[in-house]
């Protein structure tokens, strides 16, 4: 199934910032920090467009699937829902072969859901 897809990038700020803005067309809208080297500033990273891109494109085909279920809006996700559907999305992104950030990601996940055996589990399961 062809999905139209539409990758908007402002170049005008290097803050990061990224959103998925809608899914018909596949709609991500990005700040020029987001796909930036953070060793090498204003410098193209393929690493960080890949898990930025990556993320987005996974949520999107996510709400796409018929029996996903009704979930709410981006904006009214909370963070540590937010979390979780991220580590879900870059986890299977690294089971593709793609490179991910997994300490970051790690970090991420223990700031919202414990810094426990119980919660690396759960982050190792996603």
């Amino acid at each position: 199934d062809d999905v139209q897809l539409v990758i908007e990038v402002d170049e005008t700020t290097p803050a990061g910032r990224t959103e998925l803005v809608s899914l018909d067309p596949v709609h991500i809208r990005t700040e020029s920090g987001a796909f930036e080297n953070p060793k090498r500033i204003r410098q193209f990273s393929e690493d960080a467009a890949t898990d930025v891109l990556g993320r987005h494109l996974m949520r999107a085909a996510d709400r796409r699937r018929d029996g996903f279920g009704d979930v709410p809006p981006d904006s009214e996700l909370t963070v540590p829902q937010r979390t979780a559907w991220e580590v879900s999305a870059v986890g299977r992104l690294a089971r593709l072969g793609y490179p991910v950030r997994r300490q970051r990601w790690l970090y991420a996940f223990r700031n919202r859901y414990g810094f426990t055996d119980t919660a690396d589990d759960a982050f190792e399961q996603l």
